[in-house]
């Protein structure tokens, strides 16, 4: 029995590209995430990586990190914008030997015709006069189109 032709075009494509798993570069041409996310999903003692949190949208890859959301060139591997919350982030690098199982990646949503790109937060809000420090949850959202704040 001959494969179907399209079959055979199929199988051809695959094997020209390299696959990554987890997806630690973004094409096979090597172009490697930035500093930033490999930080919460590589295991300092093994080097072992954990699927980085990241959600392709267009010509944008956004990635979740505990300090912040990244809009990144998926071509080249560049940061093209950061969005930080407001709050002082409570997320962290949790120590040697940990990978982060907390962060999920960033969710897309249209609102109003407008493509988000948003990313939750724990962040501590400081206290002020007789109000102590306190934890609240902040959500930052980005344009996805723009690569702005939204």
């Amino acid at each position: 029995m001959r494969p179907h032709p399209q079959d055979s075009a199929s199988s051809q494509n695959q094997q020209q590209h390299k696959a990554y798993d987890p997806a630690t570069k973004f094409a096979s041409n090597g172009a490697p995430l930035p500093e930033a996310v490999l930080l919460d999903v590589q295991d300092s003692t093994t080097k072992a990586i954990a699927p980085p949190h990241v959600s392709l949208l267009g010509n944008v890859a956004w990635a979740a990190t505990s300090q912040g959301l990244l809009a990144i060139d998926p071509e080249t591997g560049n940061t093209r914008a950061t969005f930080k919350p407001q709050g002082q982030s409570t997320e962290y690098y949790n120590g040697i030997g940990n990978t982060r199982v907390d962060i999920v990646a960033p969710q897309v949503v249209k609102v109003s015709g407008h493509n988000l790109v948003a990313q939750s937060f724990g962040v501590t809000v400081p206290g002020k006069g007789t109000t102590p420090a306190h934890s609240a949850i902040e959500v930052v959202a980005a344009d996805a189109d723009a690569v702005r704040l939204a």
